[in-house]
């Protein structure tokens, strides 16, 4: 049976709505955020994995749902996941970055209500009150699988042909998709000749993503030897780790549309972390 995309527990429209039901299956904090989690997946049909995804910090969680606390959120979370319903995944740009992407198992959750024999109908839904129809963060991502599927094209075969472990090789990936982003598309000797300069720049495959790593992240045509100082700094960048509880909304979106330099990043977690 194919993946479901819909449940009959959950609406898709404002305002916030869910059915009794749902809340004496889930409980009712957890009624009220999947039901909101629901209405952010339906924003727009972007999927990856035939899902769509959203992420957010617990801090922009509490600010668009302000009769919750963050604990209250994460504890609602954490039960949802414990029962399978809410699916947890991690798209993020950056190998750093532990934000953490959340969808829903419809046939999970419709399997679990439907076990409970509880009823619904019309005097079943209720009115938790009007919100506001704050945008979450709502993705596209590009879906692994369906690459995986279609036949290998010649830079495919470049690429399977080096010693490269599978990190490696999806940050050139990664940088084939920069170009692209810049209008500067890469042809198969052009990925040729960046494996070849790759090899030239270090033997080392850590610092060989680091290298495509600051290119992707300036979004630079080329890449570059690294400096004495940037591989300390790479170093340290290895080891450290953020979500995006650790920035402001704000940052997190600039940082998530490559607005913010490594360095800014870099300077904001310092502090954050008092390192």
């Amino acid at each position: 049976m194919g993946e479901k995309l819909y449940s009959r527990y959950l609406l898709d429209e404002y305002p916030v709505m869910f059915y009794s039901s749902l809340a004496v299956a889930l409980g009712l904090n957890e009624a009220v955020l999947l039901q909101r989690i629901n209405l952010w997946l339906n924003c727009k049909p972007h999927n990856a994995d035939g899902r769509s995804w959203i992420y957010n910090s617990y801090k922009s969680w509490q600010e668009q749902l302000p009769f919750f606390s963050e604990s209250t959120i994460k504890r609602a979370l954490k039960n949802l996941a414990d029962k399978g319903i809410i699916i947890k995944g991690n798209f993020n740009k950056f190998k750093m970055d532990r934000t953490i992407w959340y969808s829903i198992d419809y046939n999970k959750l419709d399997k679990i209500i439907d076990n409970l024999n509880l009823p619904l109908g019309q005097n079943d839904t209720m009115i938790l009150g009007q919100n506001d129809t704050t945008n979450t963060n709502v993705y596209t991502m590009s879906n692994k699988k369906e690459k995986k599927e279609k036949s290998k094209t010649d830079i495919d075969l470049v690429i399977d042909e080096t010693n490269y472990n599978d990190e490696l090789k999806e940050m050139i990936y990664e940088f084939i998709k920069m170009r692209k982003t810049i209008k500067k598309p890469m042809t198969t000797i052009a990925v040729k000749r960046l494996i070849n300069k790759l090899d030239k720049l270090s033997n080392n495959n850590k610092e060989k993503i680091q290298i495509l790593d600051k290119s992707i992240f300036n979004s630079w045509q080329d890449i570059y030897q690294l400096k004495p100082e940037e591989k300390q700094e790479a170093k340290y960048e290895h080891e450290l780790t953020y979500t995006a509880d650790d920035f402001t909304p704000e940052q997190y979106d600039r940082l998530m549309r490559r607005e913010m330099s490594k360095e800014e990043m870099i300077q904001i977690l310092k502090e954050k972390k008092n390192v």
